[in-house]
């Protein structure tokens, strides 16, 4: 902890909004979660441990999803697809909602669909979470720019998150600011509530 930000190494930093939502789901276990860009399972498995059922999604397929899967039983299901596409008329709803690090590489004319595509999948009531990039500078405006591989990554300030996901009907109940050591990138990770109606 340094200047009033928490500092973190590796991928820790992507945990922080998994376990902001954790927090608010029932200690005994036995909610349903879905999370948004899975990877190799590290946010899924922190429900998992607490007794949650999961739901994971993720733009590609990872080798270590059918061992993982096995090993949870029938409590963890992985589904390979891009978000807006695998969330149009699903049936299902979840208790919790963890974005992880996907919403910041849509693009803005996406921004809206893809969180209203969230807010659609959660209980009234439910809590969602998301981590996304945040400028150096708590002061600074948000911006766009080009990032590894030629993916499109979005710097939200806390204010214009809060702005877009208010839009689409989630109160903001807390967020913490993050340092991601040695790369020097900082996140904003964000709890929501779904509103009604």
């Amino acid at each position: 902890y340094e200047n009033g930000q928490d500092i973190w190494t590796g991928e820790d930093v992507m945990s922080v909004a998994a376990r902001l939502l954790l927090e608010t789901l029932p200690a005994g276990g036995g909610a349903r979660v879905l999370v948004v860009g899975a990877g190799a399972g590290r946010d899924p498995a922190l429900f998992l441990a607490a007794g949650h059922e999961v739901v994971a999604v993720d733009l590609y397929a990872h080798p270590v999803w059918r061992g993982a899967a096995a090993r949870w039983g029938g409590r963890l299901r992985f589904e390979q697809g891009h978000f807006l596409e695998w969330a149009k008329d699903r049936g299902e709803r979840f208790d919790a909602v963890l974005d992880a690090g996907c919403f910041h590489h849509q693009l803005p004319a996406d921004y809206q669909r893809y969180l209203m595509a969230a807010r659609a999948l959660l209980l009234p009531g439910g809590r969602a979470a998301v981590c996304v990039f945040t400028p150096n500078d708590p002061e600074a405006p948000s911006f766009t720019k080009i990032i590894d591989e030629g993916r499109l990554g979005r710097y939200f300030s806390e204010a214009d998150l809060q702005a877009e996901l208010g839009l689409a009907g989630f109160r903001w109940e807390r967020s913490r600011r993050l340092r991601r050591e040695p790369c020097g990138l900082h996140y904003l990770a964000a709890l929501i509530r779904r509103e009604e109606p």
